[in-house]
């Protein structure tokens, strides 16, 4: 099987994987077709400056080694021993066999967060910043949330922040703008495997050399799955599809070379190819904790502009604008291909908010 046959396989759509069972089940079925696929998978070229093959044995071995290593930390999690669990995978992921697939961050990069309230709220910066420490019982868990932990979670488009409040209405959402300052920092990605196999093999190409990306991709795929997998109960106060999450957070506040995680936010329909964009969501854990404030050392990690009723953004003076407007539900996965990101209600919200002051946070 040649590398451009692979990844045409349906198996890197991580949206269609069925919660109808266990997780534990869904995790073993689908690695164990996965590994099969490696199995028949011939070396191949990757593109300068490297120019050797890849070999497909080793993106196996490493793959295996991953994937077994997931199923005993679980099993030693639920042998109800948490922190044994996590040193088994801390360990797992520091193995120089084990390359994890990271970014560098650089100074200027937008972010975005929300809140939502009614129209007549007015929050202080503070407020779109992470929960207080003194306010910490009201963290609850979620996929890379732990229980009580402070963490500051941004989106990368307003349209993330938008489907990930459940669409209010922009009455009812409250908006910054966060920029990135100071030095590189280096995150952790869980990438949508389709999106990156777009990326790096354009189209309808079958042959040739591919980015070594493609191979990341190839090895760290059980790691991406295992942190993909939709909780089959979410009402639950246990939810095991949140255990390796929560652990590769736990990972990154341990390590002082990560600052935080970069993960495909799971309320987009990716089947719908009309929609273009950055869909990616951004956990950075703090870096001390208090007793009361916030951390003040993730702070100086950026600049943001005063919340702002996302309906304010929007100048209904443009007939443009009135028209998208004019939409009920203002949904991108209903606009055509005809018109641009930009000009949809997130598009033009966000082209608002780059002529916004920013300022650096201010905790006293």
């Amino acid at each position: 099987m040649t590398i451009f046959e692979l990844l045409k396989h349906p198996i890197f759509n991580l949206s269609s994987v069925e919660q109808s069972t266990k997780y534990e089940r869904i995790f073993i079925d689908v690695i164990d077709d996965y590994l099969d696929l490696l199995e028949k998978l011939d070396d191949f070229e990757l593109e300068q400056p490297h120019e050797h093959k890849a070999s497909a044995k080793k993106i196996s071995n490493v793959a295996y080694q991953l994937s077994k290593g997931i199923i005993n930390t679980l099993k030693t999690f639920y042998n109800g021993m948490p922190h044994e669990a996590f040193y088994d995978f801390k360990a797992l992921l520091d193995n120089s066999n084990l390359i994890y697939n990271a970014e560098r961050l650089y100074d200027g990069k937008d972010f975005y967060r929300a809140r939502i309230a009614d129209s007549n709220t007015h929050f202080t910066p503070n407020e779109l910043f992470h929960i207080p420490f003194h306010l910490k019982n009201k963290i609850e868990t979620q996929r890379y949330s732990i229980l009580g932990f402070p963490s500051l979670y941004l989106s990368d488009s307003v349209y993330t922040c938008w489907t990930e409040l459940d669409k209010p209405a922009l009455d009812n959402m409250h908006i910054s703008r966060f920029k990135l300052k100071a030095k590189p920092y280096q995150i952790l990605q869980i990438p949508y495997p389709q999106e990156v196999i777009e990326k790096h093999v354009p189209f309808g190409v079958k042959s040739g050399s591919v980015n070594p990306e493609i191979t990341s991709l190839l090895m760290n795929f059980p790691l991406y799955l295992a942190c993909s997998i939709g909780a089959k109960n979410p009402n639950d106060p246990f939810k095991v599809e949140y255990v390796i999450p929560q652990m590769l957070l736990q990972y990154v506040r341990q390590n002082k070379d990560i600052q935080g995680i970069k993960y495909f936010t799971t309320h987009i329909n990716r089947e719908n190819k009309q929609i273009k964009g950055t869909f990616n969501n951004y956990v950075f854990p703090i870096l001390s904790a208090s007793t009361e404030g916030y951390c003040t050392e993730l702070g100086a990690m950026f600049e943001m502009t005063d919340p702002t009723l996302a309906s304010s953004l929007l100048n209904p003076v443009n007939p443009l604008n009135s028209v998208i407007r004019a939409s009920i539900s203002a949904n991108i996965q209903q606009i055509n291909d005809n018109v641009p990101y930009s000009a949809t209600e997130f598009g033009i919200i966000e082209n608002e908010l780059s002529y916004k002051t920013i300022k650096p946070l201010n905790f006293e």
